[in-house]
């Protein structure tokens, strides 16, 4: 907490030269952070696992003279790909190729976020590799037998490696994530759950 003092110095600074040159309110400015560590939630220490304390970050936007000074709660599904776009179209540029992600000045939403992880070989403690489809109201992953060579890539493809483990959480009424309701699941109740057409959308997904 400490060396956090830093960066409230550094944020205050930067805020107070804005101010002073008359140009705060016309300064499009975005706090994000990288992916934090996990400290023991769902068993976990680190950050490379598909739980939402590990996926999700703080994400803000302030562009008063942008129609963004007021405080308000945006509930999209947005990913770093996003940032980009997002300070290309404040600033009136058209890309020459085209983004993965959208801006979100506009209202363009996406239904779906997709997060990979893969073993490379380095962790003392290997976690599978995995790939899942976050939705607005579902999460659902798959673990793999697979993992980079020492070149980086990933022997047969993308979709290579067979499925270990699977978990669907449904996170309108569990969204702590602490119940997988594929543990002990038939069929039949994989089916009611949407999980046939998750699993789909999901490999559709990591091969776009």
């Amino acid at each position: 907490m400490r060396t956090l003092l830093s960066v409230d110095d550094a944020m205050r600074d930067f805020r107070d030269k804005l101010r002073s040159l008359g140009q705060l309110d016309n300064t499009l400015v975005l706090y994000t952070s990288d992916h934090g560590l996990l400290w023991a939630d769902h068993g976990w220490l680190r950050k490379s696992v598909p739980y939402r304390p590990s996926l999700e970050v703080p994400f803000y936007l302030s562009w008063p003279g942008g129609g963004l000074g007021a405080a308000r709660t945006d509930d999209r599904l947005t990913a770093h790909v996003d940032i980009a776009p997002t300070l290309l179209d404040a600033a009136g540029i058209t890309p020459d190729t085209p983004h993965d992600g959208h801006s979100l000045l506009g209202t363009g939403d996406r239904d779906h976020v997709l997060a990979e992880w893969w073993w490379n070989r380095q962790d003392k403690q290997p976690i599978h590799s995995w790939a899942t489809y976050i939705g607005k109201a579902e999460l659902y992953t798959e673990y793999y037998d697979l993992h980079l060579d020492r070149q980086g890539r990933l022997p047969g493809g993308v979709n290579g490696g067979e499925v270990l483990f699977r978990e669907y959480y449904d996170l309108r009424t569990d969204p702590y994530q602490l119940t997988n309701k594929l543990h002990g699941a038939s069929a039949e109740q994989e089916r009611r759950l949407g999980v046939p057409e998750l699993a789909r959308r999901l490999t559709a997904a990591r091969t776009t």
